[in-house]
C-alpha cells in the first residue's frame, strides 16, 4: 500500500485509532501526504502532529512528547493525570492527527498507561462543534503497535 493509500486511508476514520506498518522516514512521508490529503478543499484543515514513540517508553517520556508536539499548556506536564485531563480540554471545533513513529515502543512498558492514553486522545466528533483527533499508530513491517 502506498503512502498516498494510507492517508486516504486515515482520512476516512476521523476520530479512531489507525495502526500502519510504516516505519522511520515513511512516518515522516506519511504526515506530509495527510498535510495534503486532510486539507483537501476544507473549511477547516486538521493539524497534523508528529510524536515518536521511542521516546515515550515511560510515562514522563509520554508526556514530553505528547505536550511539545500539540503544544499543550504547561499545567499538562505536571503528572500523569494533569496531562490526561488537558487532552480532552480545548475547543470542541478543533480537528487533528497525530501519527505517532515507533509506535510499537510507546508506553511499550507500562500497558495500563498505554490503553488510557488511546482511549483519551482519539476522540470522534464533538456535540456541535465537529472536532475530533485522529490516532495513527505507525509501526515498522513486522513490529505490533
Amino acid at each position: 500500500m502506498s503512502i498516498g493509500d494510507i492517508a486516504k486511508q486515515v482520512d476516512a476514520r476521523p476520530g479512531q485509532v489507525v495502526t500502519v506498518a510504516l516505519g522511520g522516514a515513511d512516518a515522516t512521508e506519511l504526515v506530509h501526504a495527510l498535510d495534503v490529503a486532510l486539507d483537501d478543499g476544507r473549511d477547516i484543515a486538521p493539524e497534523v502532529h508528529f510524536v515518536l514513540g521511542r521516546g515515550g517508553r515511560t510515562r514522563e517520556g509520554t508526556i514530553a512528547q505528547f505536550v511539545a508536539a500539540l503544544r499543550l499548556p504547561y499545567a499538562a506536564a505536571e503528572d500523569w493525570d494533569a496531562f490526561i485531563y488537558q487532552l480532552g480540554e480545548g475547543s470542541v471545533g478543533s480537528r487533528r492527527c497525530i501519527v505517532v513513529a515507533d509506535a510499537q515502543e510507546l508506553l511499550a512498558d507500562d500497558a495500563e498507561a498505554r490503553e488510557e492514553l488511546l482511549f483519551h486522545l482519539p476522540s470522534g466528533p464533538h456535540c456541535l462543534g465537529g472536532g475530533w483527533t485522529t490516532v495513527v499508530l505507525a509501526a515498522g513491517p513486522g513490529q505490533h503497535s
